[in-house]
């Protein structure tokens, strides 16, 4: 019996055998837990909640962010053990699976916020989505936390021990500023290039979704390469030595500038303004 990786971090070999879950299986088992868990939430929604009420909106934001932040909280097991190569497998995967579940939420707070600046989102709705993604977020680390409890695999024991979170900035602000940007840009381009290229939604969301886990990958070691404040918040606020200042500075600002610069010059497509336009209602 040998070792399938050795850790030297953290002086800890994964083994190979029967009575140890791989990584990949205990993570392929969280996220069907996490989507399944999703999708029995929207059925709930869709059969007590009436459709396009306002409580509707809320509860799907709220159910639609725990779907996206939630898996997240796996790839640095993945990382760890498979590399790059199964980083970006992993994130294509996701992202094709959110691709197809995540329908009617933002789960994003720059579409939001961008539709506030152009007067389609009110102060209100803009609080409250942003209150809700804030809540949904911190339910994804607690079902996360929950999961790893169950002792699948020992590194999610050895993660329930961490007195605290590392951070994954781990370049000066300016630095991973710049690659969260441009790493955003970049996803928001990828987009429009595919849609205007390929006729087949279904083959654009799949070579979007790869190109997300290649987008992912090379920032990764930077920033982590979120492209989603709420996601980013989720996983590393208050982790490691980082700022607080300088988490919003590089999850925030960043992000936003980025999706400024694709409102600027690229040609906005229909699921952005979807996402962007919000009737302003009156109070």
């Amino acid at each position: 019996m040998k070792p399938v990786r050795y850790i030297p971090d953290r002086d800890m070999e994964v083994w190979l055998c029967n009575s140890i879950m791989r990584v990949w299986v205990a993570s392929l088992l969280f996220y069907i837990t996490i989507y399944a868990f999703c999708e029995l939430l929207r059925y709930i929604v869709s059969k007590y909640v009436q459709k396009d009420s306002y409580a509707a909106t809320i509860l799907n934001e709220l159910i639609g962010t725990v779907q996206i932040c939630a898996p997240m909280f796996d790839v640095n097991f993945v990382l760890a053990n498979y590399g790059l190569r199964g980083v970006l497998i992993e994130i294509a995967f996701i992202e094709l699976c959110n691709a197809i579940l995540i329908r009617d939420a933002m789960a994003d707070p720059c579409p939001l916020i961008m539709g506030w600046t152009k007067g389609n989102v009110s102060s209100n709705r803009l609080f409250s989505i942003l209150s809700v993604q804030f809540t949904a977020a911190y339910f994804a680390y607690i079902i996360a936390r929950l999961y790893w409890s169950i002792g699948l695999h020992p590194m999610h024991s050895e993660i329930l021990t961490e007195e605290r979170c590392e951070a994954d900035l781990t370049v000066a602000i300016i630095y991973g500023s710049l690659v969260e940007a441009i790493g955003t840009f970049a996803g928001k381009a990828s987009e429009v290039f595919l849609e205007e290229r390929l006729v087949n939604p279904k083959v654009v969301t799949v070579v979007q979704s790869f190109m997300a886990g290649f987008i992912t990958i090379l920032g990764i070691g930077l920033t982590g390469m979120y492209g989603n404040p709420i996601v980013a918040w989720a996983c590393t606020f208050n982790c490691g030595d980082v700022p607080h200042l300088s988490h919003f500075i590089v999850y925030w600002i960043a992000p936003l500038v980025a999706w400024k610069a694709a409102d600027r010059f690229l040609h906005s497509n229909e699921e952005e303004e979807k996402k962007e336009v919000d009737v302003k209602k009156e109070e």
